[in-house]
């Protein structure tokens, strides 16, 4: 109830917070550009209500961009040229007033470009600079996990799964760590609150979130603040100790089903995928055993897709391989969206009370998991 509550009060205040909006100009130089033309496209529009891209046409392969921002925000450029190839630039950062960015159409999509009156893209070359040394001493840390190979259900390989799993663990501290410490030194840019959602995006970890609360309050009640803000309590919601709220999912005859995973005396086994997922297809095989043993297991599946382009697509997957457990489909993108499941495959088990209490297992762990975990 209560993290409903901070929920509903976080969107209150994005949606009422009054900001000083301040004036910005971006002159694009392209070089070797030969006519086309430029689109700006803004991230995180969705959450801040704002116009979401602006495009104009190159001249003497130059062009403007100007608006109004609340505080730096991240963007990127798509160019397209004349006979209609479309590439697309690395992230970089507005700020306010008079700024220039210098890019190569040859090198449009992986090239460095070159900033002029932009502190923040400035500070973020120094980051991704120490990002860069960072990942190099890691180097022996990624290079060993990516050796190591395990079965989808592969029970005699549990040593291996668990250094594989102390690796990454290993790496992520490492990577924790890093970030944590550029925050501490920069709590009143908001550069660091750009790093804090990007890696929000990927994986939520507790010192993230620590590392959130020491930013300046004035950070903090910026209109991105509070949306990251918002996202934290909505990843939360989708680990281990939190409950899934009702949820408006579409079955395989298109139909809209109200979901509540909670049943007396049962688990329910929730699994993500999509149909061009090939580890999520891989893993079949080791499902569909666990799932002929469900009511000795005292368990429900559900497998839920959260990716699709192509409703057909999904219908002909399930059919294909013959899977037997029902199947809905997230049309809404709340999965993907707001809740922050970007890795497939992925799955939750939630147990009677509708609390989640464990994710992401190899098929191996979940039958293990649920062995011990039956109610008679």
């Amino acid at each position: 109830m209560l993290k409903h509550v901070l929920n509903l009060f976080t969107l209150i205040f994005i949606s009422l917070s009054a900001v000083r909006q301040v004036q910005y100009t971006l002159k694009v130089n392209l070089r070797s550009g030969n006519g086309g033309s430029l689109e700006l496209r803004k991230l995180r529009q969705e959450l801040l209500n704002e116009r979401n891209s602006s495009g104009a046409k190159l001249i003497n392969s130059r062009c403007k961009f100007d608006g109004k921002i609340d505080n730096p925000i991240e963007v990127f450029l798509i160019f397209t040229a004349k006979d209609g190839t479309r590439l697309y630039s690395p992230f970089f950062y507005i700020d306010a007033g008079a700024q220039e960015i210098t890019l190569d159409s040859a090198t449009f999509e992986h090239g460095v470009p070159i900033f002029k009156g932009s502190p923040t893209n400035n500070l973020n070359q120094h980051y991704l600079k120490a990002f860069r040394a960072s990942e190099r001493k890691l180097r022996p840390l990624t290079d060993s996990l990516d050796r190591i190979s395990v079965g989808p259900s592969d029970n005699k390989d549990a040593e291996l799964k668990e250094k594989k799993e102390k690796l990454k663990q290993s790496i992520n501290d490492n990577r924790d760590d890093f970030t944590d410490s550029f925050i501490n030194a920069h709590k009143n840019e908001y550069l660091s609150l750009w790093i804090i959602d990007s890696c929000l995006r990927e994986r939520f970890s507790p010192k993230l979130e620590r590392a959130f609360d020491r930013l300046s309050p004035e950070i903090k009640q910026s209109k991105l603040g509070l949306a990251v803000k918002k996202t934290f309590l909505d990843v939360q919601a989708v680990l281990p100790g939190g409950y899934l709220p009702e949820l408006s999912l579409k079955d395989t005859t298109g139909r809209e089903n109200k979901e509540i995973f909670k049943r007396d005396n049962k688990y329910f086994f929730i699994e993500f995928w999509f149909s061009h997922c090939a580890p999520c297809l891989a893993r079949l095989p080791a499902l569909k055993e666990i799932y002929s043993k469900r009511d000795e297991l005292n368990v429900e599946f559900v497998g839920i897709s959260v990716r699709e382009t192509n409703v057909q697509s999904w219908k002909d997957a399930i059919d294909r391989y013959k899977i037997p457990w029902p199947q809905r489909f997230d049309y809404s993108g709340l999965f993907l969206n707001v809740y922050k499941i970007h890795f497939f495959p992925s799955n939750l088990i939630i147990d009677p009370t509708g609390k989640i209490v464990a994710r992401d297992l190899e098929p191996s762990e979940v039958m293990s998991f649920l062995a011990h975990t039956r109610r008679p």
